[in-house]
């Protein structure tokens, strides 16, 4: 029980959607999104996607079950990232004359935030409160808690360093796709 509960957090960490949210810019950069407005704009869009979503979990997750909800938030989770990179890999290699592809990496962020926020966003923290007996709940979701914050700080600085010291485009095939 100990090693899924981990393991659920080290996963709903590594796939979190506020790394994504938090350097968004540097990612519209890369998408040939160039005016600060329209970053702004579209941060605050997917901020809006990602509320909705969550609330939308509430509702979702007794109505259609944990587990289905779970396996598609994962499916389309890996499906609009890998798409996303495929998308930035166009992008660099077009040099930036690909005049739909900012726009279809946008809709690939929203389809991301929504998929994690209504899936494997909310579930990880339900799933571990109802694994563990009564007596062992507080252990297991402590430790399930520091695996979560572990596995965020390193992911942070994973995605940190690959924008400082990997600032080439290729970044977008490695990254999004192996992500």
């Amino acid at each position: 029980m100990l090693a899924y509960t981990t393991g659920i957090y080290f996963i709903q960490q590594a796939f979190r959607s506020d790394t994504i949210i938090l350097y968004n810019p540097s990612i519209f950069d890369r998408a040939s999104i160039i005016s600060n407005t329209t970053k702004l704009l579209l941060a605050i869009a997917l901020d809006i996607v990602k509320i909705i979503c969550t609330l939308l979990a509430a509702f979702l997750l007794d109505r259609i079950g944990r587990r289905p909800l779970l396996l598609t938030s994962i499916g389309e989770m890996i499906i609009s990232l890998a798409s996303l990179g495929t998308c930035l890999t166009v992008i660099y290699q077009s040099q930036g004359a690909v005049k739909w592809a900012p726009t279809i990496c946008f809709l690939l962020l929203v389809c991301y935030v929504a998929s994690f926020s209504i899936g494997m966003g909310p579930i990880a923290s339900i799933y571990s409160s109802e694994v563990f007996p009564l007596r062992l709940r507080a252990r297991g979701c402590a430790i399930g808690v520091a695996m979560s914050q572990l596995a965020r700080c390193l992911i942070s600085f994973e995605f940190v360093f690959y924008f400082q010291h990997k600032a080439k485009p290729q970044f977008s095939q490695k990254y999004f796709m192996t992500y």
